[in-house]
């Protein structure tokens, strides 16, 4: 089978995205071979397509720090499942990778860079595995024009402009939706850990307030947000989540990815 340069670029990356969500810890290529052939009945031309510079060595993790050691993968026989599932689904989940990413790849950025990233993993991760609209597109399209033939004739152009905007994405599901719907599919008293509340609305409402503000720097500012080490830990449980719910979707039984999930939170 020919490979394009571009295709073991591609595979190599998501390789190392895998891993690096393993490990918690930035994951690079230290060196990438390729074996050319250009006679089906020659031999092997071997190159070396790239050795990726980095400042430091990477420190060895030991099996515990891993999420998942690769000895309980085979022993459970669902290495083959999360390797190639990680693989086919990483066009829908792509965009989740790399929000999630962002944040193993820059440890040292604020707690609020890290909570917003998280929550925007967490939206986008429900909307491109289940979607979300309050309606179909053809029940809300009336509604929506007989809305947009309501404002009034006269007001204000960038006013207007502002309300057809709002309408043009007001059936797409709320953040407070969206995140509803994600921890209604994990088990109650898994949730109630990784949360670190039994009262998971309380919890979505904390996160979407945190959200907002964050966003539009309103006047009712969280008082979270004035504890640094409250923040971090808030993080960490949103990462715990996100791992859960995406490893589940790659297709890992939750009782099998809970406990190390649980094992990385590492709260303060």
């Amino acid at each position: 089978m020919k490979l394009t340069l571009e295709t073991v670029t591609d595979s190599v990356r998501s390789l190392g995205n895998l891993l690096a969500l393993l490990i918690d810890d930035p994951v690079q290529p230290t060196n990438i071979r390729l074996a050319i052939q250009f006679d089906p009945t020659g031999p092997d031309i071997f190159a070396n397509y790239a050795i990726p510079p980095r400042a430091t060595l990477p420190q060895k993790k030991l099996e515990f720090e891993m999420l998942l050691p690769f000895q309980d993968l085979r022993q459970t026989n669902t290495a083959e499942t999360l390797f190639e599932n990680w693989f086919q689904k990483e066009e829908v989940l792509r965009p989740v990778y790399d929000l999630l990413l962002s944040t193993v790849y820059s440890p040292g950025q604020h707690v609020q860079s890290t909570f917003l990233s998280l929550a925007q993993a967490l939206e986008s991760f429900h909307r491109r595995v289940h979607g979300g609209n309050y309606l179909s597109e053809e029940g809300y399209s009336s509604i929506k024009n007989a809305l947009i033939a309501a404002i009034p004739a006269g007001i204000d152009e960038k006013l207007s402009g502002k309300l057809k905007a709002m309408l043009q994405y007001a059936n797409e599901l709320s953040l407070k939706s969206r995140l509803d719907d994600l921890l209604e599919g994990i088990r109650r008293d898994h949730l109630d850990n990784l949360a670190g509340t039994d009262d998971p609305r309380r919890f979505v409402r904390s996160l979407v307030d945190i959200r907002n503000y964050l966003t539009h720097y309103g006047e009712h500012k969280p008082s979270i947000l004035e504890s640094t080490t409250e923040m971090y830990n808030l993080n960490r449980r949103l990462t715990a989540l996100l791992l859960l719910l995406i490893l589940k979707y790659l297709g890992l039984p939750e009782d099998f990815v809970y406990v190390p999930v649980v094992a990385r939170l590492r709260l303060f």
